[in-house]
């Protein structure tokens, strides 16, 4: 079994209430994405591994503002999904192949917003 990969990725935009136009949403979802791609090639992100993992569990810690109710803090975590998926570290992000291990814990930190995600490859 391969060892840990820890990402500390840009705090997204709260999606759980968002009304803004599909357009405008594209833009930052696009935006968030490279700003990953440029973590990645900086050597702040580990490599994707040599085949995406099947089967993982996630974790994760969330750097906010103030602490969110369920719905706001899960809705952040699609776009990080999301970028695992399209960069090679996860088949899918479904059930079936990745699991939460447990809410992400909130941490109120006013100066670095942020989720760090701990990506755990399971059999």
């Amino acid at each position: 079994m391969s060892e840990p990969l820890v990402f500390i990725f840009p705090m997204p935009l709260n999606l759980a209430n968002s009304r803004m136009h599909w357009r405008v949403r594209n833009r930052e979802k696009k935006a968030f994405y490279a700003c990953c791609d440029n973590f990645q090639l900086w050597g702040d992100f580990p490599p994707p591994p040599r085949q995406p993992f099947v089967r993982a569990t996630i974790r994760a810690t969330v750097h906010a503002w103030n602490k969110g109710d369920t719905g706001n803090v899960m809705a952040r975590m699609k776009w990080p999904e999301d970028w695992l998926v399209t960069r090679g570290y996860l088949v899918d992000d479904s059930e079936k192949h990745l699991t939460w291990e447990g809410f992400p814990k909130q941490i109120i930190d006013r100066k670095q917003k942020q989720i760090i995600i701990t990506l755990t490859p399971t059999e």
